[in-house]
């Protein structure tokens, strides 16, 4: 029979958010060559990763304080977990719109991925 256990949720938690931190670095690519446009795309795409890497660790903070706070998992806690972790794994997908849309100099409008 399956149980809710606060320990499975807290590791299958902790697992995406590894993962979520770990594929946003890999829409960074490293430059051609060391001249000044590659350069500066380089730069864009690391502000970006730096920037959503700081987000999602934060989010992984305040998640770890909320799960602390309760002594056992419930069916809809761990639901509700789930379509959390839902959104917080929709992370690298935004980061690559930013730099997507960042990239994108002459666009006239918003560029929707």
């Amino acid at each position: 029979m399956f149980h809710y256990s606060k320990s499975r949720l807290v590791g299958i938690s902790d697992g995406i958010f590894a993962v979520v931190l770990t594929i946003m670095v890999l829409d960074i690519k490293s430059p051609i060559n060391e001249s000044v446009g590659p350069m500066t795309e380089l730069l864009k795409h690391l502000v970006i990763y730096f920037t959503s890497f700081g987000i999602v660790s934060q989010y992984w903070v305040y998640h770890q304080e909320l799960l602390s706070g309760i002594k056992k998992a419930t069916p809809m806690l761990t639901i509700t977990n789930i379509y959390y972790l839902c959104f917080i794994s929709l992370t690298p997908f935004a980061t690559s719109c930013s730099t997507t849309a960042s990239s994108a100099v002459t666009a006239p409008s918003p560029i929707l991925c």
